[in-house]
């Protein structure tokens, strides 16, 4: 199902989120699901921290993230120990993240998949040398 809709059938959106959601879901015009069932928590602060830190190597390395922006910002307006939970989708050509304050969607990422047989691997820093290195030394 396309972006908007699996965000739609699962959280609640604020007006924003919405608008920023329904604009990358057109644009990117792709099915997605849910990548596995699992759900990480951790704090508002640690996964801001996160976000910055992908998203300064993804400016580096002139790759696009969708919805890094809004993430951001959505983030730095919760308190930093509020627990949100996140869950990995998929797409054929994109993977990211979806990031939740119970049931409203705080927001996403998406990045454009270079090796699309590649996996992610457990608590990846954003890198793409950890990426590298998962993948060769993981087949």
């Amino acid at each position: 199902m396309k972006l908007l809709e699996l965000l739609k059938n699962s959280f609640s959106l604020s007006e924003t989120l919405n608008s920023s959601a329904e604009s990358i879901s057109n644009e990117i015009n792709e099915d997605f699901s849910y990548k596995n069932d699992y759900i990480i928590k951790k704090t508002s602060k640690a996964y801001s921290d996160e976000i910055c830190i992908q998203k300064n190597i993804a400016n580096n390395s002139n790759m696009q993230i969708p919805g890094v922006k809004d993430l951001i910002n959505e983030l730095r307006k919760i308190s930093p120990g509020t627990i949100i939970s996140m869950r990995f989708i998929d797409s054929n050509n994109w993977a990211g993240r979806i990031f939740s304050n119970e049931e409203k969607l705080v927001g996403l990422i998406l990045g454009k998949k270079k090796n699309t047989n590649w996996a992610t691997p457990p608590n990846w820093d954003g890198s793409e040398e950890m990426l590298k290195k998962h993948n060769t030394e993981n087949k």
